[in-house]
């Protein structure tokens, strides 16, 4: 069975920026303090609009680089949508130069990471 690797790494994230859910449930508020510009954040939660807007703000820094692995495992952000199962932002992210080849930390592709047919036929199709 694959191991959730994104679990681990949103929990981290949430712990960094302290969004902790207990804390909103005693004051009776909604989960409002997690930040809304948090490309990874928006990634797990599968927020595809929010995503491709925050995308195409990073495409206008010439060194951001699509391919940069963006946790302690070195997934890329091909290796969550892939995970994911989003179709819709797989393709972008193709569409923007992302390597469906590129490994992580385990060797892992975004091909490997996915049971998705449909998505292994895309991440596998040239563009």
């Amino acid at each position: 069975m694959f191991f959730n690797c994104l679990s681990c790494s949103l929990y981290e994230l949430l712990e960094e920026y302290k969004c902790v859910i207990k804390a909103t449930r005693r004051m009776g508020q909604t989960q409002s303090n997690i930040p809304k510009n948090n490309l990874i954040i928006q990634l797990h939660l599968q927020n595809q609009q929010k995503v491709m807007e925050l995308l195409d703000a990073k495409f206008k820094d010439p060194i951001f680089n699509i391919n940069k692995p963006i946790n302690r495992l070195e997934d890329t952000y091909l290796h969550y949508a892939a995970y994911k199962k989003d179709k819709v932002l797989v393709e972008y992210l193709k569409k923007k130069g992302a390597d469906p080849y590129a490994k992580n930390s385990r060797g892992l592709t975004a091909i490997d990471v996915t049971d998705d047919v449909e998505i292994k036929k895309l991440l596998e199709r040239k563009l």
